[in-house]
Parts: structure tokens; sequence; C-alpha cells
């Protein structure tokens, strides 16, 4: 596995871009890092950090993508009825 890729459990995250990294002190929530290396199973703060920022511009990709494809798709349904039903499944 190389630099870029980072392996947390069943899954493997490819990050973006060179070998390059800055460093940078920053103050993180002790009890936040612990609980995103549980979830992530990162091996350390540095991988978890990284891990995070990989998948928040991941997000941001998606999120660009799926506003690029409004008003372009068809939709026919009653969008009132759907949400009847799914608020009589509480």
């Amino acid at each position: 596995m190389n630099s870029n890729t980072h392996k947390c459990g069943n899954m493997v995250y490819v990050s973006k871009g060179g070998n390059a990294m800055g460093r940078t002190n920053i103050v993180l929530d002790e009890k936040l890092v612990q609980q995103a290396i549980r979830v992530t199973g990162a091996k350390s703060k540095r991988e978890v950090v990284q891990i995070a920022l990989d998948r928040l511009v991941q997000q941001g990709d998606i999120y660009q993508a799926i506003l690029k494809m409004e008003g372009k798709l068809h939709w026919e349904g009653d969008l009132k009825a759907m949400r009847r039903r799914l608020h009589d499944h509480r």
C-alpha cells in the first residue's frame, strides 16, 4: 500500500494529490479522536485526520455532482403520500 492509500477495516481510502503534506499543530477533542479511530480502524491520529479530510472532500465532490443534476431528472410520484406513509411507519 502506498502512502496515499489508507486501509481501515474492509475499506481502502486513496488520497487525491501528491505525497507532499504540510505539517501543522492542531488541538483535537481527544474523545472524538478516539471515537473516530474506533470507527475507521485508523492506527494513528495522523491517519484518522487524513481519512476525515479525504471523506470531507469526497462528500463535497458528491454533493456538487448531485447539485449539477438538479432539474435534469424526470420524477413522477405523490410526495405528500410518500411522506404520509413514512410518517405512519414511525
